[in-house]
This record gives C-alpha cells, sequence and structure tokens, in this order.
C-alpha cells in the first residue's frame, strides 16, 4: 500500500471554511497545505448561547441530530472559553 504524501490529503476535496472572518484566511492556508481546495464562505460568528435564549433548543436540535448529515467535522483552533 503506498502512503499518502502529508500534502495530498486532501487533494480532491472540496472544503467549505465557515469560521469568522478574521480566522478565516488562515484556516484556508491550512486546508490548502494539505491539497485541498478551500472555499472561504465565513458565515459564523463565535458566541455563547444560554438555555434561555430563544435558538437554543433549535442549536441543540441540529447538533443532536448528526445522523442526518452525510459528514461532519468539528474544530477548536484556541482553547475553549466558555464551559458548555
Amino acid at each position: 500500500m503506498e502512503l499518502m504524501r502529508q500534502q495530498d490529503l486532501l487533494k480532491g476535496q472540496r472544503i467549505l471554511v465557515t469560521r469568522p472572518q478574521h480566522q478565516n484566511r488562515a484556516c484556508c492556508e491550512w486546508v490548502e497545505s494539505f491539497g485541498g481546495q478551500a472555499i472561504a464562505f465565513p458565515l459564523i460568528e463565535i458566541a455563547s448561547v444560554k438555555q434561555t435564549d430563544p435558538a437554543y433548543s433549535q442549536i441543540k436540535h441540529c447538533l443532536l441530530d448528526l445522523d442526518l448529515y452525510q459528514k461532519s467535522h468539528f474544530c477548536e483552533p484556541k482553547r475553549r472559553t466558555h464551559r458548555y
């Protein structure tokens, strides 16, 4: 079996990078360093959500129903600053 080179790990993959604007470029560069095609599409803002927030139940439903998705990947480049 041929070993895959590190720079080819994501070769042929298009990766949608949704990190906030100030983190997006660095994440795109990381994807590209592994041979992937990064698509910059910053659409998230990282913020705390309290159980009393109106959107809490919808967010919880989406996160707990991960079997509805073909693939999901979550990464946190910085250490957590909030407790859940």
